[in-house]
């Protein structure tokens, strides 16, 4: 995948190879993002799932019912990705010791290495994605990210600070 996002101004088909030509902004840098996210997956020999569910155990254990909810997927899909992550030796399934009908999944050693090296280099690729911007934008542009996130029902922004164009001058976490 390229470093740059293509022109919008390219017919698609030409210089445009995710067909991105008649999608809103937001729907173009969605794809963008979600093409980034899977080739830096496949680079850890990860898929883009399974880097979702690496990032979400990465603070600790959690249930099973708890990440289907988080990862959108049915129950009996997460049985099959955490079983493949757990043949690769990246998490182990344990009994919830207040609860042994409950199951949960934490990280391993390995499962930690790989995950911590797959958000690194995701940050870093998008960092140098922002370097295009000029340097007074970048929290802007950061900030007003995490508004959208936060309208689309994402979680909660962190108190950044800065307002977002627009926004009236408010700030986020006031």
């Amino acid at each position: 995948m390229p470093d740059h996002p293509t022109p919008a101004s390219a017919p698609p088909g030409h210089g445009d190879p995710l067909h991105t030509a008649s999608l809103h902004p937001l729907g173009k840098l969605s794809v963008l993002v979600r093409a980034r996210v899977v080739t830096v997956a496949e680079r850890h020999g990860l898929t883009a799932m399974q880097g979702r569910l690496l990032g979400l155990i990465d603070s600790g254990p959690r249930p099973m019912a708890e990440l289907s909810r988080e990862l959108g997927i049915e129950k009996a899909t997460l049985t099959g990705l955490v079983g493949r992550a757990e043949s690769r030796g990246l998490v182990v399934r344990e009994v919830v010791p207040e609860n042994r009908r409950s199951t949960r999944v934490r990280l391993t050693p390995h499962g930690a290495a790989t995950a911590g090296a797959f958000y690194r280099e995701l940050a870093d690729s998008f960092d140098a994605v922002l370097g295009v911007l000029p340097p007074e934008d970048r929290d802007r542009f950061t900030d007003c990210t995490l508004m959208l996130v936060e309208a689309l029902g994402g979680p909660d922004p962190p108190d950044r600070g800065a307002p977002c164009p627009g926004s009236g001058g408010t700030r986020h976490g006031s």
